[in-house]
């Protein structure tokens, strides 16, 4: 009954609108005025007294909405009531969702391996820098060899330094710098270290060997690399006399070789030699210094002292092969 009498009221509301539009064309303004005030009265008792089709509402707001709508806006407001009034008494049904269970996969049962080796090695590194045309691509091989040991990593940086592109260049030069200043943060930790201790075999080692491995990677160059080497020397000879250690001997021993010292070299490894190093690991150093003394008739002795595992590495099989004729 309510909503009738609503759609009932909001009838009248419109066709006083359009008796207003009518007596504004025809000149009568008195009488358009009351046609339209009752218009937008009427609009807001319809819209407080229409259906609400679920809607929550105050019927203070509905009024004053409906009735200055129609108030504001002559004809085209109560139109645009009737119309909005219509559509939210049927509004859009909405289909309800559908919902997929998915079960939730278990742990696999065995762990995912990952290889601890790279998958290019330093020769294919080098190759891709050589020969590669995309930029991109030499800039992966140069991220990759983040995965390789120093040793490795440092001549494939140096031959990037020689690349066309400057990214390549750029960021193998930051990889070579990073490794020279971890290797001086730690000889200056090594050195805070040796004040509190004094004469320290451990860390006179590892002031000797971290000085050697800025020589032996290349990260020194020229009257620089002549002075590590002569830090190494000198903690190597520190570390002896705080006490006897074969690793140690055998350092001093490759850096007296790299300073030319065969002399002492060839004292230094066979004295590591003695104090309980694996002779073929010393092997192919001492045949080195044998070779650079003009002692070609020790080379084969000296290199018949490699076990056969040493030998899986290319290049020292080659040698032991060309001096022993592979039958020592």
């Amino acid at each position: 009954m309510r909503a009738s009498l609503a759609v009932l009221v909001g009838a009248f509301s419109v066709a006083l609108a359009l008796a207003a539009a009518y007596w504004v064309y025809a000149g009568t303004w008195a009488l358009a005025a009351v046609a339209h005030g009752l218009s937008a009265v009427l609009a807001g008792a319809a819209a407080v007294g229409g259906p609400d089709a679920g809607y929550q509402r105050r019927a203070t707001s509905a009024a004053l909405l409906a009735g200055g709508m129609a108030l504001f806006l002559p004809l085209l407001g109560v139109l645009l009531m009737a119309v909005l009034a219509v559509m939210l008494h049927f509004p859009r049904r909405r289909r309800p969702q559908v919902w997929r269970r998915t079960p939730i996969p278990g742990l696999p049962v065995q762990p995912v391996m990952v290889s601890g080796r790279p998958a290019y090695g330093e020769g294919g590194l080098m190759d891709v820098l050589r020969h590669a045309e995309r930029d991109e691509k030499r800039m992966n091989a140069i991220m990759a060899v983040r995965q390789l040991p120093r040793r490795e990593a440092v001549p494939i940086l140096k031959l990037a330094l020689k690349d066309r592109s400057d990214d390549v260049r750029l960021f193998a030069y930051a990889m070579l710098d990073r490794f020279e200043s971890e290797i001086n943060g730690d000889i200056n930790a090594q050195r805070q270290r040796l004040k509190g201790l004094g004469r320290h075999l451990r860390v006179h080692a590892r002031l000797a060997a971290l000085y050697w491995e800025l020589a032996y990677l290349g990260l020194a160059q020229g009257g620089v690399r002549a002075h590590v080497l002569e830090q190494a020397r000198d903690h190597a000879d520190r570390a002896l006399a705080a006490g006897d250690d074969a690793a140690v001997r055998f350092l001093l021993g490759r850096v007296l070789l790299e300073l030319g010292d065969l002399d002492g070299a060839e004292l230094a490894m066979r004295n590591a030699v003695y104090a309980g190093l694996d002779p073929g690991e010393v092997a192919p150093y001492r045949a080195e210094v044998a070779f650079l003394q003009r002692r070609f008739a020790d080379v084969p002795r000296v290199l018949g002292q490699v076990p056969d595992g040493g030998r899986r590495e290319p290049l020292l099989a080659q040698v032991v092969t060309l001096w022993c004729g592979g039958t020592s």
